[in-house]
């Protein structure tokens, strides 16, 4: 079986990165090397006919496309409204800084869905491994010690990355249960 290796420019930023790599997945990869600040080098096996150049295999921007594969269901929003407010104003300081919120952190994770009007019948998806946390929102959701933050507020962190941990949070919005 033939393989095709191809050398790309390392890109500018952590999302283009991010777009090469996904990319690469959706070819049939071998081995994808990352020299940061260098290059980024894939090999693969060619489908048929050699194909050298990495990209999506469909218009990333196709509306119609994403729309027709996707099954949509109307909402109607039985969450406090207040609640929800705050949070996309926290969610809107973090976005204006170039940060993505990637924790909130609360004293008590029941009070917090109470707030928000999560209904109780509805899990949250856990993180799993050996952390207790949970999603809420597609966001980690952790609870802490009372001592660091009073019981009627909640701190929204947010880091350059979605997926980053704890410490490598670089900003954080203080959102009180009102």
């Amino acid at each position: 079986m033939s393989t095709t290796i191809s050398t790309y420019d390392y890109p500018p930023s952590p999302a283009g990165l991010m777009e090469l790599i996904r990319a690469a997945l959706l070819k049939n990869l071998v081995q994808l090397v990352i020299r940061p600040g260098s290059a980024v080098e894939a090999t693969w096996t060619p489908d048929g006919v050699e194909d050298t150049q990495l990209g999506p295999v469909v218009d990333e921007d196709d509306v119609e496309h994403a729309l027709s594969n996707v099954a949509l269901r109307e909402v109607s929003p039985s969450m406090n409204p207040k609640a929800m407010s705050l949070l996309a104003h926290a969610f809107v300081y973090l976005s204006n800084r170039g940060l993505a919120p990637t924790y909130f952190l609360c004293p008590d994770i029941e009070q917090f869905l109470d707030w928000v009007g999560m209904p109780t019948v509805v899990p949250l998806r856990e993180v799993g491994g050996v952390s207790e946390d949970k999603y809420f929102m597609g966001i980690r959701l952790r609870q802490i010690d009372e001592r660091y933050l009073p019981a009627d507020k909640l701190v929204v962190l947010g880091a350059k990355l979605p997926e980053a941990n704890v410490a490598d949070a670089v900003a954080g919005v203080v959102v009180p249960y009102e």
